[in-house]
């Protein structure tokens, strides 16, 4: 399962409205760790965590995700184009056992204007 949405928001501030697919059938999110990041001349990155003040949400309505801002570090602004997300996750599955997932894979930044 790709565990980003393949266009993920910029909002300002160097933010990210980090999100991504979730099956509640067969997992529950309990923690995130997430980044997004660019390569350039500057490299600019977003990141939170949810164990240290990051809000990780779980939006209602079809299809189910979980959903989480992350704020801008360093110094450079994330901009639209490509980029890349990475995140570490405890989950639970039905059988009620924890386990660390990891993923990782290209995503494209959109403004708000260009939201589909």
């Amino acid at each position: 399962m790709v565990r980003f949405d393949d266009e993920l928001q910029l909002i300002g501030d160097g933010a990210v409205d980090a999100q991504g697919p979730l099956d509640p059938t067969s997992e529950e999110m309990l923690e995130l760790c997430a980044w997004v990041f660019q390569r350039g001349d500057t490299d600019a990155a977003a990141t939170e965590m949810s164990t240290t003040g990051g809000h990780l949400e779980f939006p209602p309505g079809p299809p189910p995700k979980w959903r989480m801002v992350l704020g801008r570090v360093g110094d450079a602004d994330l901009v639209e184009g490509d980029a890349f997300a990475v995140a570490v996750a405890l989950m639970r599955n039905r059988d009620g056992n924890q386990r660390v997932v990891w993923w990782g894979h290209p995503v494209t930044l959109v403004g708000a204007a260009t939201q589909a």
